[in-house]
């Protein structure tokens, strides 16, 4: 039908890790927190990249919001 299925703010209140499991997602959208916190955090940065990573391995893209 044309629709894609977007997780939202993933990283913060109710986007759970379990959730990739259970929907096909189509847009992988990282919570802004994550992104400002791994400006200051080498552990944050790791924790972004391997989130982005996981979601292009699942054939998802990415947002920043």
């Amino acid at each position: 039908m044309g629709y894609e299925l977007s997780i939202d703010d993933f990283g913060s209140g109710y986007s759970d890790m379990a959730l990739l499991n259970v929907m096909p997602f189509d847009v992988m959208k990282l919570d802004r927190s994550l992104l400002v916190a791994a400006e200051g955090s080498h552990r944050m940065r790791t924790v972004v990249k391997h989130a982005v990573q996981m979601a292009e391995e699942l054939g998802m893209r990415v947002l920043c919001e």
